[in-house]
């Protein structure tokens, strides 16, 4: 009887374990990405309450050039390639940042984990131009815990910013031939 009773719970742990183990994940946009005459980024949108805020702005400043390094050359290599001649629309990638939470180096020096975790929130809307259609809005999560933020002395607090940029890249580059969707990088 009790080895019946631990088997059944057994199972039990693991299928809530399973359960528990999905990824968040953005859907697909409603069409591939490919096949547009043209591609473009707008600048990195942050507002109220964040923006104006020194360390917020400096973390955008960080994505924004992450951005610029990773997502726009990835974009102009999709511009020059070969595509039917009737193709006149456009994909206008707009990101924005929806909420930010970032310790500075030196807040984590002299804080620590006392100075809590960082995250942030990345919407990144996915235009066609010139009809103003929305094919997809993924959002993005990435965060820095307090301790890994502590042991590293802020490292760890600014490669979240790097990973958010990778998330999104991944995204694009995923659902460039074939809409499928993909991680949010929200961790459960």
């Amino acid at each position: 009887m009790r080895t019946r009773i631990f088997l059944l719970s057994s199972m039990l742990c693991a299928s809530l374990a399973a359960r528990g183990a999905e990824v968040p994940s953005n859907p697909p946009p409603t069409s591939k990405l490919s096949g547009h005459g043209q591609y473009e980024i707008q600048p990195l949108k942050m507002g109220a309450p964040y923006a104006g805020q020194d360390t917020n702005e400096k973390a955008k400043a960080k994505i924004q050039e992450y951005l610029d390094n990773e997502v726009a050359p990835l974009l102009d290599t999709w511009g020059k390639a070969d595509k039917p001649e009737d193709t006149q629309t456009t994909l206008v990638v707009v990101p924005e940042v929806q909420s930010i939470r970032f310790i500075s180096g030196g807040k984590r020096f002299w804080a620590g984990t006392l100075a809590g975790s960082s995250s942030v929130v990345l919407k990144v809307t996915l235009l066609e131009q010139p009809s103003g259609t929305v094919i997809g809005e993924p959002q993005f999560f990435q965060r820095a815990s307090a301790q890994s933020g502590a042991w590293t002395f802020g490292a760890q607090d600014n490669d979240m910013l790097r990973r958010i940029v990778v998330l999104m890249k991944g995204y694009l580059e995923a659902n460039y031939s074939e809409a499928v969707g993909g991680p949010t990088g929200h961790d459960k």
